[in-house]
């Protein structure tokens, strides 16, 4: 898909009403740099239909320029849901742009996570459960899945969500989570810090259509087999109704491709 030329005149039509995240590109024709990313905004324009991009010459567009303070070009803006939610600033690769769309999706995530681990009423068994039904059933996962990027189209992207995931979301949230459980006796697991980062390199990269381009079907089978694994180590925490979801969920990104 083509990159949109934005104006004034279209400008709260195509970004600021838009129903996915749009990436907004200020440059110039006489600036360098902006020569420089233009090839790699017009890739992204190309290969992300769940982003939209769009493309502000700031010579011919002073008002919009003066709007969102343009001091230097080129400038990257990313909206979402009709707000600015990030500025970035002169040249960058490929991969840096499509993380910065990944990360603004995912932060909400994170936010989720950190406030079930945080809860003192659940056992590490109820805990688990409820960031699989609550981060699926959120009604904003039609929309990040319907926008997210096809992740298997950059490897630096792709090593990037791996490193989060065992650095971050594996020590962070999961591994708390099950050493609770092995506390409180719900949890049965000779290695704790093995089964969060199995738990979650299966759950965020294996079963994620992202990355791997699986079809409903597929996903439905792989968590099928997640589900049976879950039980082997005693958490009976996954249903139909979450399995359902996943299908639903990977129906939505597929129809966006």
């Amino acid at each position: 898909m083509a990159y949109t030329v934005l104006t004034a005149e279209n400008f709260d039509q195509e970004v600021l009403k838009a129903d996915r995240p749009v990436l907004v590109d200020f440059w110039a024709g006489w600036c360098g740099p902006c020569m420089a990313l233009a090839p790699t905004v017009d890739e992204i324009a190309a290969e992300q239909d769940a982003v939209k991009v769009g493309k502000v010459n700031v010579d011919e567009q002073q008002q919009l320029a003066r709007q969102y303070r343009i001091m230097s070009i080129p400038t990257l803006m990313l909206f979402k849901n009709g707000e600015m939610v990030r500025r970035e600033v002169g040249g960058k690769s490929k991969e840096e742009i499509l993380e910065t769309v990944t990360n603004r999706m995912t932060e909400e995530s994170n936010k989720i996570l950190a406030k079930i681990r945080d809860r003192k009423d659940l056992t590490g068994k109820e805990k688990l459960k409820m960031i699989f039904t609550e981060s699926l059933n959120r009604p904003v996962q039609e929309e990040i899945f319907a926008a997210a990027p096809n992740i298997s189209k950059s490897p630096t992207l792709l090593f990037s969500m791996f490193r989060d995931t065992v650095d971050g979301v594996s020590p962070n949230y999961i591994l708390p989570i099950i050493r609770e459980g092995v506390a409180d006796g719900t949890i049965r697991t000779d290695c704790p810090e093995e089964l969060a980062e199995l738990i979650i390199l299966l759950a965020n990269i294996w079963m994620n259509p992202m990355v791997f381009g699986n079809s409903p079907e597929q996903i439905y089978r792989k968590f099928s087999v997640f589900r049976q694994m879950m039980q082997s180590f005693g958490l009976d925490i996954l249903d139909e109704e979450i399995q359902d979801r996943m299908k639903e969920l990977t129906a939505i990104y597929q129809s966006n491709r």
